[in-house]
């Protein structure tokens, strides 16, 4: 069992898959789940500098990990061998359980939540993309197609909560995004 993150509603687009939890079901019983808890509320700022904020970002994956774990599986050289991909794809998501990973997405004036982030190291890893050339074609919604025009990268340690007031949430900080033409502008 695991939480999906959608940011795009109903409409068809990129998942975040999180908080994996093995379940035994075991036949004539009923099992309880509990999925994540124990976790600490994250929250944090990005500033985009001169750029305005794009109405798309807020539908952009965003993520909090730990720094992965394992070597990924790697694809078989003929696609079209069946028993071959779903052994791939069967070892692609058992890799992808292992990590530990949350998903996220912008507010528009910057501001993000994560929840439920287990204390330890993680890296942020935010991205901002071009608006795409068709809002309406599905298939930028379902595969993120626009080509990425701003991103940051930060290291950040989550804490344990202080016994004291369990319930409060981590502030992570303000994060300066840093656009590609600004890097160009910068050589």
């Amino acid at each position: 069992m695991y939480l999906v993150t959608s940011l795009h509603g109903d409409s068809a687009g990129l998942l975040g898959v999180s908080h994996d939890t093995s379940v035994e079901a075991l036949p004539g019983q009923t099992s309880e789940i509990k999925i994540g808890g124990g976790g600490r509320l994250i929250v944090g700022r990005v500033n985009f500098g001169s750029h305005k904020f794009m109405p798309h970002w807020t539908t952009v994956l965003q993520t909090l990990a730990v720094p992965s774990l394992g070597t990924p599986p790697t694809a078989p050289m003929d696609s079209s061998d069946a028993k071959a991909m779903s052994a791939y794809r069967r070892a692609s998501n058992e890799h992808a359980a292992k990590q530990q990973r949350y998903y996220f997405g912008l507010k528009p004036d910057g501001s993000f939540v994560v929840e439920d982030v287990l204390p330890g190291a993680y890296r942020l890893r935010i991205r901002v993309t071009e608006p795409p050339k068709d809002p309406l074609n599905p298939d930028f919604a379902r595969f993120d197609f626009t080509r990425e025009i701003g991103s940051l990268t930060k290291d950040i340690v989550v804490p344990e909560a202080s016994t004291d007031q369990p319930e409060k949430p981590f502030d992570s900080g303000v994060f300066t995004l840093q656009f590609k033409d600004e890097v160009k502008a910068g050589e």
